[in-house]
């Protein structure tokens, strides 16, 4: 036997079975105590001729408040104390039937005059009961044990206790005394049949997520197609059936047409029944193949992102490694005392550059982690664009001169004020200009514009350098995202710098885009923020 533990705590069992021993422990409870404690006769029967028996009820009330225990981790003994108790009375009541014994038990409590309908003895509970009850009560003692084992064992009884409650209700329904009426085989009370079937089907789902009952609560197309025929299944057969024997009975039409039209209908509901389901499962295989696109793009997602960090990192170290190199070797030379006075001084040189370059790149990942977290604050002051472009321009003109690349700026002569921190608006002007002059070839030039336009300051960063491919464009501003991210690119740089300019823009209230007609066709960066 399959001893795999499963969760076997409390809040696996569904509400579905709490609420079927709550009901069927109120029916025992109200039968034991209204109709045999105050006498009241409508309660033990229900208005048929048979009577739910003492111990019957009895055994119905323990077994609700055994179920109903499942989900009490508190009240376990108390609910495999209750579900043993059942199991013993309706055990001996089954050995009295079998073995034609009076064991004392079916008066203990409370006597019935001899002669009771469909009764063998006075008070005692029928073949059918004590036979179920005895099913009922091994099915929920498996489900105290908790395997997957006794789940399925338990649901398997529970399914078999469901087919001896069904056929006497059928009896019941279609006035066929030989299904709930023979003594010594048959004989049982509606309100215990319906009680039966009541606890079977707690018993049966009280665990949806293992055993045999899974595959019919799930989600794929099987299980809703099972939900979707199990109503009909069950009450259309009985239902038509109860109106064809009901018009035959009352003389409005005779055997043969009433099976015909039966016949008819039972055909017609299926086909309804069948219609509506594929509906339904067309729906659902729909949505589960947009679970599968959603999952498909979030598992692309993923390893794109996983790529572009790999990418990045490989980046990283090339960018690190390249400075280290030069600051770690010309500290070595420096140190051995073998360099010329004026190569002490290149050395220094070369390690100050190297240095601020390092810097920058700590920088840069710095200032992104900040605005990752949210601890990026500005202080905010009253800032003139234009006098911060034109400066910042004159700084750059070396290095663009030293390229070979013309700088040119058009700034508005009047003030371009806006609220912001002096030094993010140089950091996003700067990466701009630097970004623009690395990417033009030697002889192409770099123009800035800054412009007021309909209450916010346009400040445009267009160069004739090597453009943007049209594919990439969408994703210039993205992290780690480099159009050309293998380790021999043309140009260095960890592909932070727009990144960090659109999150800074942001922070300012301002947008920025990339304009590029395609490959060496130059691109135009433009940055609009709201004016003072």
């Amino acid at each position: 036997m399959d001893q795999t533990r499963i969760d076997g705590s409390p809040h696996a069992i569904s509400a579905v079975s709490r609420r079927a021993g709550l009901a069927v422990g109120a029916i025992g409870a109200i039968v034991l105590l209204g109709g045999w404690v105050f006498g009241i006769e409508n309660l033990k029967s229900a208005g048929s001729s048979i009577t739910m028996k003492t111990n019957a009820a009895l055994c119905l009330a323990l077994s609700g408040v055994s179920l109903w225990c499942l989900s009490r981790e508190r009240l376990r003994a108390l609910g495999v104390l209750s579900a043993a108790t059942v199991g013993l009375i309706a055990a001996a009541t089954l050995s009295e039937h079998i073995f034609q014994i009076d064991l004392g038990l079916d008066q203990l409590f409370f006597s019935e005059p001899p002669g009771a309908a469909a009764t063998v003895s006075p008070n005692r509970m029928g073949v059918n009961a004590s036979f179920s009850l005895l099913l009922e009560s091994i099915a929920i003692l498996s489900l105290y044990r908790g395997t997957l084992a006794h789940v399925v064992r338990a649901q398997m009884l529970a399914a078999g206790a469901s087919i001896l409650a069904i056929v006497p209700i059928v009896g019941y329904i279609y006035g066929a005394q030989e299904l709930f009426a023979l003594a010594r085989l048959t004989g049982i009370a509606w309100p215990t049949a319906f009680s039966l079937l009541l606890l079977s089907q707690g018993v049966l789902f009280a665990r949806l997520d293992a055993g045999p009952i899974t595959p019919l609560v799930g989600k794929g197309a099987g299980a809703t197609m099972a939900r979707r025929m199990w109503g009909p299944a069950l009450v259309l057969p009985f239902v038509l059936g109860y109106l064809q024997v009901a018009g035959q009975r009352a003389g409005v039409y005779d055997t043969g047409f009433g099976t015909a039209l039966f016949s008819i209908c039972v055909a017609a509901a299926l086909w309804f029944t069948l219609w509506r389901t594929a509906i339904v499962l067309d729906r659902v295989d729909v949505e589960r193949s947009k679970a599968l696109a959603r999952e498909h793009r979030a598992r692309l997602d993923a390893e794109q992102a996983a790529k572009l960090k790999d990418d990045f990192i490989t980046g990283l170290s090339h960018e690190l490694r390249t400075p280290l190199n030069a600051i770690v070797g010309w500290t070595q030379l420096l140190s051995a005392g073998t360099l010329a006075d004026g190569q002490r001084q290149h050395a220094a040189e070369v390690i100050a550059r190297n240095g601020e370059h390092l810097t920058g790149l700590v920088e840069d990942l710095l200032d992104l982690s900040r605005i990752a977290v949210g601890h990026l604050e500005l202080a905010s002051t009253p800032i003139d664009v234009g006098k911060l472009v034109k400066h910042l321009v004159e700084t750059s003109a070396r290095a663009a001169g030293a390229a070979g690349i013309r700088l040119v700026c058009d700034v508005e002569p009047r003030p371009l004020i806006v609220r912001g921190e002096d030094k993010r608006l140089r950091q996003i002007v700067s990466n701009l200009l630097s970004n623009a002059i690395k990417f033009t070839d030697k002889g192409g030039q770099v123009i800035v514009t800054a412009r007021a336009n309909d209450g916010r300051v346009q400040l445009k960063v267009a160069d004739t350098g090597c453009g943007i491919d049209a594919a990439f464009l969408p994703y210039v501003f993205d992290k780690f995202r480099q159009e050309d991210s293998t380790p021999t690119r043309a140009y260095g740089g960890l592909g932070l710098g727009l990144t960090i300019v659109k999150d800074l823009t942001a922070l300012h209230g301002g947008v920025v885009t990339a304009e590029s007609q395609g490959r060496g066709e130059g691109t135009t960066m433009t940055i609009e923020l709201p004016l003072a």
